[in-house]
C-alpha cells in the first residue's frame, strides 16, 4: 500500500462511490481529513518531486479555501490517486478548473472516474450549468501528455488553444518536465460544457455503485 491506512472516523464525504476495492469520495476541501491531505501531498511529491527543485514540497496555503474540491480514490482505506479543482460560481452558472491530478497506480484507469464523480457532485449541490477547463502538459520534444490528455478526454473534455507560463509555485502541477531553459513550460487548454461533462460522466461512472455514508 503506498501510504498509512486512514481511519473510518472522518466527516462524510460529498460523494463516495464503489467499484471493487476502489472508493472514490469527493470533499469540499476545507473538510477534508487531514490525514487524506497529508497522504495527498506526500504523493503529490513522489510523483513530481524528482523535476524541477521548485516540486520539491506541496503547500495547501493557496488551496484551504471554501471554493477549493478535491477529489480522492482509495484502495483499502489507502489515497491512491487524486485532483483537486477550484470553483468560480457566476449566477447560475459555475467553472470547475481542474489540478493536481496524481495517481501512483501502475494499472492507472482512476483518474477519468475521479473527474466524473466530481462533475457529479458540483452538479447535485449546485444544480446549474458548470463548465470545466484543465491544462494539459505539451512536453519539450513537443508531444502532449498523451496519458493526462486521455483521462479528460474521455470525460468530455476537448483542447483550445497552447499557452506558454513561466515557472512558479502556482502551476507547479504541470511540471513534470519544463523546458530545456528551465523557466518555462508549455501546455495545452482543455474545456468541457455542462452538455459534454452530463453525457460523459454517467457513461464512465456505471460501473460504480454509490453508497451511502456511514457517518452522514
Amino acid at each position: 500500500m503506498p501510504f498509512t491506512t486512514v481511519q473510518n472516523n472522518q466527516p462524510a464525504p460529498n460523494m463516495r462511490l464503489v467499484k471493487g476495492d476502489v472508493e472514490i469520495v469527493n470533499f469540499d476541501i476545507t473538510q477534508t481529513p487531514h490525514q487524506y491531505l497529508a497522504q495527498y501531498a506526500v504523493g503529490y511529491n513522489i510523483v513530481l518531486g524528482n523535476h524541477h527543485p521548485q516540486l520539491n514540497a506541496l503547500s495547501f496555503d493557496d488551496i484551504l479555501t471554501p471554493d477549493h474540491g478535491i477529489t480522492f480514490a482509495l484502495i483499502n482505506g489507502d489515497v491512491s490517486a487524486a485532483l483537486y479543482y477550484k470553483r468560480t460560481k457566476n449566477l447560475n452558472r459555475m467553472s470547475l478548473v481542474f489540478m493536481g491530478v496524481i495517481s501512483l497506480q501502475e494499472e492507472g484507469g482512476l483518474s477519468s472516474p475521479m473527474i466524473a464523480a466530481s462533475f457529479k457532485a458540483e452538479k447535485r449541490k449546485f444544480g446549474g450549468d458548470i463548465m470545466a477547463k484543465a491544462d494539459v502538459r505539451i512536453l519539450p520534444d513537443g508531444d502532449v501528455n498523451v496519458a493526462s490528455a486521455k483521462s479528460f478526454t474521455r470525460v468530455g473534455f476537448y483542447p483550445t488553444k497552447q499557452f506558454l507560463k513561466t515557472i512558479q509555485p502556482a502551476n507547479m502541477h504541470l511540471h513534470l518536465t519544463s523546458e530545456p531553459n528551465k523557466k518555462a513550460i508549455r501546455g495545452l487548454v482543455l474545456e468541457a460544457t455542462d452538455k459534454d461533462l452530463s453525457e460523459a460522466s454517467p457513461r464512465i461512472l456505471s460501473d460504480w455503485y454509490e453508497v451511502a455514508n456511514d457517518n452522514a
